[in-house]
């Protein structure tokens, strides 16, 4: 979306420097139809009875987009899959995440657990074999 900022470095750089649409398209990185488009409506205003409160509007107006020939996008069979796999991998990843926050909340880390399991194996293995 073009600001009043933009149509300003526009006509700025169009009406003092007299670079030409491409190279002022360059500058503030924004689209050739639309500097065209703003340089045009700047040129008219000129042309106007009172060139000042016409360019005085075309400065501090908001744009105006006109979204009635768009086409409504439709979402594929293709995309939809891949939506739905980003979406599993997004539970699975959040559902890890929850039982590892539960360890440690609970004051177990996986280091402490992994100590713990070997204590316990290690006790067991000495009943076993009746050390």
């Amino acid at each position: 979306m073009i600001t009043m900022v933009d149509k300003q470095t526009i006509i700025h750089l169009y009406r003092s420097r007299g670079l030409s649409k491409r190279a002022i398209a360059r500058e503030p990185d924004i689209s050739r139809k639309t500097v065209h488009k703003v340089i045009q409506e700047y040129e008219s205003t000129l042309s106007s009875d009172t060139p000042s409160v016409s360019l005085e509007t075309i400065l501090t107006t908001a744009p105006r987009y006109d979204s009635s020939k768009r086409s409504r996008r439709v979402i594929t069979g293709q995309v939809q899959s891949i939506i739905d796999d980003c979406l599993a991998k997004n539970a699975s990843k959040r559902a890890k995440w929850s039982k590892e926050a539960m360890y440690v909340k609970e004051g177990y880390s996986q280091s402490s657990s992994f100590t713990r399991i070997l204590s316990q194996l290690s006790e067991r293995m000495q009943v076993y074999h009746g050390d």
